[in-house]
């Protein structure tokens, strides 16, 4: 039975590792179990909101499917039940470790390309140097991560290109903007501290357009939600440059 939060629950502060916002997190431990988490209020960041990620950090410890060890697979891939079973971490090391030299040696280094995850807020800011330094002594140059999928595409290309030099560009100034210009982006569902700070800007009479096809939880919120065609956005910005050019 799940421990009730008393006066024997100890309180520890923390942050969450799931994005780069780094937002602060009290979590609530009684007979070292896990109890929930909750947005620290004091926290500058995120002033106790959490996101969803944030919030689910109870089910990641605790939920059913969590791997706790490795397993390998006994059936080939393809069948409906892949068979797995436990094995020791030495076993796991011993047949990655191989598998990597009969790729070496049958195709080449260059056969084989690394992928690593997300390294914001998690300890992969430590480790990740590592990783890039295993693929230059295996010979590889095919490493990738999360940028493709995440904001690394815009800010590394578009930023110095518009920005220009190292696309360095000032932070939002939430406290005095009149206008926030939100496009497929439901912030209050992704980002709560930047959605608080928003709604605290409309408070101060900012202004909130929000381009959308659907009606999320932030086009709710806005002043002027832009429900366009999905594929359509180039045609709006292009007329935006017109309209600013001219």
């Amino acid at each position: 039975m799940m421990p009730n939060v008393d006066e024997k629950t100890e309180k520890i502060f923390s942050y969450c590792i799931h994005c780069a916002a780094l937002c602060g997190v009290v979590a609530y431990v009684k007979d070292r179990y896990l109890i929930k988490v909750e947005g620290d209020p004091e926290s500058i960041n995120n002033a106790a909101t959490l996101c969803p990620k944030g919030l689910s950090a109870k089910q990641e410890i605790y939920h059913p499917d969590r791997l706790k060890y490795p397993m390998k697979r006994t059936r080939p891939k393809g069948d409906r039940e892949p068979g797995w079973v436990r094995i020791s971490w030495e076993e796991a090391l011993d047949t990655i470790a191989a598998r990597m030299k009969e790729i070496r040696e049958r195709d080449g280094p260059q056969a084989f390309f690394f992928q690593k995850g997300s390294t914001d807020g998690s300890s992969g800011a430590e480790w990740y140097r590592f990783f890039y330094r295993l693929s230059a002594l295996y010979g590889s140059p095919n490493h990738g991560g999360t940028g493709h999928i995440c904001c690394y595409s815009r800010s590394c290309p578009g930023l110095p290109t518009h920005l220009g030099g190292r696309g360095l560009h000032p932070a939002i100034d939430y406290d005095r903007t009149k206008l926030v210009f939100l496009v497929g982006y439901n912030i209050l569902h992704t980002k709560p501290p930047l959605a608080r700070k928003i709604l605290e800007a409309k408070q101060r009479g900012a202004k909130l357009i929000v381009v959308d096809p659907m009606l999320s939880p932030t086009a709710a919120k806005a002043d002027i939600w832009l429900a366009l065609r999905p594929g359509t956005d180039l045609a709006l910005f292009l007329a935006m440059h017109h309209v600013i050019i001219r």
